[in-house]
């Protein structure tokens, strides 16, 4: 009986250790940003589990697809473009004007042209540019603090995955065939006669 439970304990612990791969790779595609579809399959598994590419690339990837990087991207960008405009708005115009007009005189034609450059001596946009400045800042903040969280969370998935491997490996390579040889073993004391399963 206890070579039975110890069979079955080690079939619990492989299905376990297969279900708990299948989780971690799930979350390894969550943390990139790609559907689970995207990974390589986990069940049926191999003898080995399939290691992941080296994390540098994972890395580059999980940047690059992750739609919460590509909103936080484009904030910025955003941001930049409106912080130029504000700038922009604090030089001043330069203002062509033309035109004619008809004196008195019958044949006398007024024609006049003229050059305008307003001097911004009290307003210069300084508000709205460090206001714009800042947003841009905040906005690169943000998308650096993102791009930490997804580099953070793919560590750990990664790690998460590297360890059920790890132990589908150990529980595949020495409990599982012990307890089978066990079990064999103690089948064949029973069919010659020394023992007895209970």
């Amino acid at each position: 009986l206890r070579v039975r439970v110890g069979v079955e304990r080690a079939r619990f612990e492989v299905e376990a250790a297969d279900a708990l791969l299948v989780a971690r790779t799930a979350r390894l595609a969550a943390a990139m940003g790609v559907p689970g579809a995207a990974l390589p399959p986990c069940s049926p598994l191999p003898p080995e589990p399939p290691l992941p590419r080296d994390a540098a690339s994972l890395e580059a990837r999980a940047l690059g697809e992750s739609f919460a990087i590509r909103a936080a991207q484009a904030r910025v960008r955003a941001a930049e473009i409106a912080a130029a405009a504000a700038q922009a708005r604090g030089i001043p115009d330069l203002t062509l004007t033309a035109g004619y007009g008809q004196s008195i005189e019958p044949t006398a034609s007024l024609w006049t042209v003229g050059v305008g450059v307003p001097l911004p001596l009290f307003d210069r946009n300084e508000g709205e540019v460090a206001q714009a400045n800042a947003a841009r800042a905040r906005a690169e903040a943000e998308l650096s603090a993102l791009e930490a969280d997804v580099r953070g969370e793919l560590r750990v998935a990664l790690a998460e995955y590297a360890g059920a491997a790890t132990n589908l490996h150990a529980i595949r390579g020495s409990v599982a065939p012990l307890a089978e040889q066990a079990l064999a073993q103690a089948q064949e004391g029973v069919a010659e006669g020394r023992g007895r399963i209970v």
